[in-house]
């Protein structure tokens, strides 16, 4: 079985992620849930393949999921500050909603993600 981005990011390939972003792989392709590879590294808080992702400036980095998730919002809500500062350095949005009307910061708030928090209002 021939893998694709998506699995390449859950198993943290971080060598053939990159060797997949310079044969000029399709970086959002969606798994049944609707997530791209961002909004994967995002939930696993795998830092180095978030950042290759971004910086490949190939990827949707608003990107929602059927949920209404993106990779800022999932970030946000797991407490991985270090991915939430890339993605907000990306120019991710910060006030796209999820189904349930919930941005970014409100998941950073209930949560107590003081450090997302300052990134988010600064």
């Amino acid at each position: 079985m021939e893998e694709n981005i998506l699995s390449l990011t859950i198993n943290s390939k971080i060598a053939k992620v990159e060797r997949f972003i310079n044969d000029n792989g399709d970086l959002n392709s969606q798994d049944e849930l609707g997530n791209n590879a961002l909004i994967i590294a995002s939930q696993y808080g795998n830092l180095e393949i978030a950042k290759l992702l971004i910086e490949s400036k190939k990827i949707n980095v608003d990107l929602q999921n059927k949920k209404g998730n993106t990779a800022l919002i999932l970030a946000s809500f797991l407490g991985y500050s270090q991915i939430a500062k890339l993605l907000i350095e990306a120019g991710a949005d910060r006030d796209i909603q999820d189904k349930d009307g919930k941005a970014a910061l409100d998941y950073a708030k209930q949560y107590h993600h003081n450090q997302i928090i300052k990134l988010l209002t600064n």
